[in-house]
Formats: C-alpha cells, structure tokens, sequence
C-alpha cells in the first residue's frame, strides 16, 4: 500500500522523476540569519530551533498528504521528565558494556559520573556522591544520552516495521498512517522507560488523529496517551472545517500576556528608561512571541498568519488599553511626560538606530510582508494532482480499450499474458491503479514530491509595493545591508519623515552617541 512517513515520498518520487545521471537531495528548511525571512531548502538547518521549526513543518505536511491522499495519520508526542538529571548511572554502565565498551573505560566513565557535589545553597554542608544524571553540556552527556536512546530509536524502529522515531535527545516524535504502528510505538517507548528507570512526562505525552473528512471517523486508540500536542503557544487540533492543523492556544497566549504586562509595567514602580523599555518591548513582544507562534511555512497556510496577527493586536489592546491599544501612542505619551515633547512622528520610534530613531520593533510587519505568498489553503495543493492523476488513468484505460498499448520496451516482459480471461479484456479498476501510485506513477510522483517540497517551504518576506523608490533612498542613505524588515519601516514610514526633516537620517551619525544607547539597550546601565 501507498505510504507517506516524513520525506520519504518526496525523496523516492524525486529520484524517480529526475534523469538516472541527476541526483536530487532532499531539501531540508533554513533560515538566512534575519528573524522572519529564510532561504529556499538547500542547507541543513542551523540550530535546534530551526530545526525544531523544520519538524512541526513536516507533521503539518504529512497531515495534509496523508488525509488527501490516505485515509488517516496518528501523531504521537512524549517527552522524558527530566533526562539529563534522572538518567541512572547503572543504565549507562549496563549499556556500555553491552555494546562492547572494555572494563576499563566503563570504570573510567563510572567514575566520571559519579563525581562529587556540594549544592551552591549549601555552601558548609559536606560534598555528595551522585547516584544519577549526567552534567549539562558537556561532549560526555550527549555521548550518554545519544547511547541510550539509540535502543529507543531501534526498538521502534523493529516493533513499527522500520518506522522512523523523530526525536531531540528526550523529546520523542512519531507519526504513522497506521494508528496501530503508534500503538507498537508507544507501548516500545513505555517498555524502554521501565526498563532504563527513567520517567516519561505524562503532561508533555499527547496523541492526535486525522481522517480524510469523506471517511468514516476511527476513534483515537485508548493505549495511546490522551494528552494534546502542543509547541510552544501552538497545539495540533482540528480547526473549524475539520482539517488538522497547528492553531494558536489563546488561553496560553493570555497568561503570557499578563506576564509581559507585568514586566513591562511593574508593581514596583520603578520607571524604566526608554532605552530599556523598548528593549524589552522588542524582545517579549516580538522575538519571545513571534518565535513561540512558528515559522509560517506553505503548510500552514495564510489562515496561520492571520491568526497570528490578530493574537499580536489582542496582545496590544489588552497591555495598552489606556493608550487606544497602541504601543506607538503609549511611548508618544511617555515621551512627552518625561521630555516635554509633543508631534512627535512614528518613524523616530521605529527608524534605527544609526538614522537617528528608536528602534522600536513592529511585530506586525514581519507577517504582513510574507501573507500574501502564502496559499489560501494548504489542502488544495493536493486536488491539481487529483485531477492529473485521474485523467492519466483515463487516458491509459483507452489506450487499453482500444488497442494502442506499446508493449515493445516499456513492459519488463511484452509477451506476458495474464492468466485470468477477465483480466485480459478489463482494465482494472481506478482503486487498484491508485494502489501502485509509488511504484508506476513516474510523472505523477515527481509532481506530488514537488508539491511535498512546496508545502515544506517556508514564508519569504516581500516588499510592501512595487514602487522601492523610498527603500531605494534607504539604501543610499545607510552603511551595509538593509533588511526586508527595515525597507518595510522606511517604506511606511519614510515619507513623512523626509517632509519633516528633508532626508532619512534625522541626526548627524558623527554626533550619534552610538555606544552610549548600545550601553543603554544592553542593559549594562541601570537609570
């Protein structure tokens, strides 16, 4: 039967669409260094981040593949409490003999383990003998671990018939069209926790389960964990048309608001400087969140980032309720309190800081510039090859209907005959041509691996019109590179602030005390 299980299908699709001299790779998502804007899929990703990003890119698009093209995908998530801290020394001795390690670098390891600890909250008391866990960060620790869940990663791989565990040291990851292959996971993964006495999370543990919407529902098995899944602000749900999808969890989003309210305005009263405000304006409300909602890719579709936009305003209208929801018009308001300033324009909040502004930053921008090249639904990606694939099988039916079939060197056997009369004369039927998608459909699976990879693609930033003539000035009037954010501000911006001060540098930059504000967004100064 057809399967998908990660990249597979795109990777053998590839490899059978392409010439037999062309060699394909498979393209894994990576970001070029800016926030939002990325690259196209030819390089690894960069960070545990990015590839974290890449993973929950991949489950959204075998989603998508599997109920259009399948009938059902299960998900399941499990996570290791604590695995650093409660791995069992004995586990890993035990291991390590196992696969051959001598005695003496056993006894080495034991003994590197084992060292003694005294508690920095106990600076008198005596020093401790540990009996479990392995330092963090250190080259020894992921040798370990990586060590130990390797017999995770092959149990799994031998009780699901080959199936792959996708997983980030303790954080466990599997998915399957077939609901028992995750039962066979899971009851691995329980075997292993038991065995190597560690323990698994039963809050981060959740399981999910999607079906083509013209099927029949098949109730989630109840051996697998009945938790959600979730990511960061994200948990994977049905939305309101029934597709599976990673859908913003406001009720995480508001006790995230409130600590950001809290941290921007705190009890205390002590009053921040404007320096250090904006730098923690710039860092909750758009690195902190815009990260915790995920990358927008294809396969999430626009939906995404509208939801995306509308969480960002209700963040604004619930922190600055006072100030119309607007942090423009609260910093305004705090700037002419404490400096007497008024009619003060938004490009001096948001202009760099070498063109004389702020800095502040626009969570917004970086999601309106990539909405537009995001498709409307992701799910339609899949109906263009419906249709293909369907006429492909007409066409074939009527080439056998009457006759035209060239047997002379596209068949492994052209004198072959089958042995039923029925067979002879009736072409099968559409279920059974569709069965043999992976193996016959050369044309076809290049298509779908094509459309496997274009879901997988993340958002690219674009320009707010085509008219860069403002943005053009920008790069004139700046040193180095602009980025795609920075001609969007100097683009909504610009223009009133060249009619109020005839250029796009506000300030002399030989007069700029540039070190000064770094000191003061560094938070190295406290006023």
């Amino acid at each position: 039967m057809f399967t998908i299980a990660g990249k597979q299908l795109a990777s053998k699709a590839a490899r059978k669409s392409a010439p037999s001299n062309t060699s394909i790779p498979l393209r894994a998502p990576t970001e070029d260094g800016s926030e939002y804007e990325t690259e196209g899929y030819s390089s690894k990703p960069k960070n545990f981040m990015d590839l974290k990003q890449s993973l929950l890119h991949l489950i959204s698009t075998d989603i998508i593949f599997n109920t259009q093209l399948q009938s059902e995908i299960t998900i399941l998530h499990s996570e290791f409490k604590s695995w650093n801290q409660s791995l069992p020394h004995s586990t890993i001795s035990q291991i390590l003999s196992y696969f051959g390690v001598s005695p003496q670098w056993v006894s080495f390891f034991h003994r590197f383990l084992e060292a003694s600890l005294r508690f920095s909250d106990q600076p008198s008391s005596s020093s401790r003998t540990r009996q479990r866990g392995v330092p963090e960060d250190h080259v020894l620790s992921n040798v370990f671990s990586e060590l130990v869940l390797f017999c995770l990663d092959y149990s799994i791989n031998q009780s699901t018939n080959g199936q792959q565990l996708f997983r980030f040291q303790g954080d466990l990851w599997f998915w399957s069209p077939s609901q028992e292959a995750c039962v066979n996971a899971w009851k691995s993964t329980s075997e292993f926790s038991a065995v190597m006495g560690i323990n698994l999370d039963e809050v981060k543990s959740g399981s999910a389960q999607f079906h083509n919407q013209e099927m029949m529902s098949v109730e989630i098995s109840p051996e697998l964990p009945n938790g959600p899944i979730r990511w960061g602000f994200l948990v994977l749900k049905q939305d309101e048309s029934g597709k599976g999808r990673f859908i913003i969890d406001q009720s995480i989003v508001s006790t995230q608001i409130s600590s950001l309210k809290e941290h921007l305005f705190p009890t205390t009263g002590k009053r921040q400087s404007i320096f250090t405000w904006i730098k923690a304006w710039n860092t909750y409300a758009s690195k902190f969140f815009s990260t915790n909602f995920g990358i927008p890719a294809n396969c999430y579709g626009r939906e995404h980032v509208d939801d995306i936009l509308y969480t960002l305003q209700r963040m604004q209208s619930e922190i600055f309720v006072d100030h119309g929801g607007s942090v423009t018009s609260y910093l305004k308001a705090e700037l002419q309190e404490r400096f007497g300033i008024t009619d003060i324009p938004d490009g001096f909040l948001y202009f760099a800081t070498y063109l004389g502004g702020l800095e502040l930053h626009s969570p917004f921008i970086p999601f309106l510039s990539i909405r537009d090249g995001l498709p409307t639904d992701p799910y339609t990606v899949i109906q263009d090859f419906h249709e293909k694939e369907r006429e492909n099988y007409e066409e074939a039916k009527d080439d056998f209907d009457h006759d035209r079939v060239d047997r002379e060197g596209l068949i492994p056997e052209p004198h072959w005959i089958p042995e039923n009369f029925k067979e002879r004369d009736e072409f099968f039927s559409f279920e059974e041509y569709k069965d043999w998608r992976e193996e016959f459909s050369w044309d076809l699976d290049g298509d779908l691996a094509r459309k496997f990879e274009y879901l997988l693609e993340r958002a690219t930033e674009r320009p707010l019109s085509d008219e860069m003539n403002i943005a053009n000035d920008l790069d004139k009037s700046s040193v180095g590179t602009v980025t795609p954010y920075e001609k969007w501000v100097a683009q909504l911006y610009g223009p009133e602030m060249v009619k109020r001060f005839g250029r796009f540098n506000i300030a002399d930059k030989s007069w700029l005390p540039v070190g000064m504000v770094s000191l003061f967004k560094d938070g190295r100064l406290k006023v």
